[in-house]
């Protein structure tokens, strides 16, 4: 299968996190089909945000597995994972070493929120079966500051879910290439 434009990919996480209007809220797990012309929804999983990002990866394997049992003949193209979260600046290189070891703790501790320099946003992140992907992301203290980025393969960015995400994509890909 040829790769769906990128400006159609892009368009729709943006469109994707333009939806998000109401704030703490789940996230959300989308398998994205397409048949040639148009991107259509297939599963939506809702994730409670409580689970781990560890638990996410089994999650999305398993709704994606559920989706291409029940349509064999229309497997999924893309994932689509809508998060919430929040996001606190890097330390500085003047910062302390103590400065360094709370960031440190409050990423491992996933206690960001109760930092003073916190901002909450929300992600869109998509991944095709061709090992691109796409983000999207707006901050609630700006909601129409939305920042739309792509990444080839090979070039996304480390983190428990976008790599499972992208996992998720993959062997799709694969299951498609070994049934033609």
């Amino acid at each position: 299968m040829s790769p769906v434009p990128r400006d159609v990919m892009s368009a729709e996480v943006r469109a994707a996190i333009e939806r998000h209007d109401e704030w703490d809220a789940m996230h959300e797990f989308v398998t994205l089909h397409w048949d040639g012309e148009h991107l259509s929804y297939g599963t939506v999983g809702i994730i409670d945000p409580a689970f781990h990002p560890t638990q996410y990866g089994k999650l999305m394997a398993r709704l994606a597995a559920e989706q291409i049992g029940r349509e064999p003949g229309k497997p999924p193209y893309a994932y689509l994972l809508q998060i919430e979260g929040f996001g606190v600046p890097e330390p500085p290189p003047s910062a302390t070493d103590e400065e360094r070891a709370q960031f440190n703790r409050d990423r491992i501790g996933r206690t960001f929120h109760q930092r003073a320099d916190a901002h909450e946003f929300a992600q869109a992140w998509c991944a095709d079966i061709h090992g691109r992907l796409w983000s999207a992301t707006k901050r609630r203290d700006r909601p129409d500051d939305i920042q739309v980025k792509f990444y080839r393969p090979g070039a996304a960015p480390s983190g428990q879910m976008i790599e499972a995400l992208l996992a998720v994509a993959a062997a799709t890909g694969s299951l498609q290439a070994g049934a033609n």
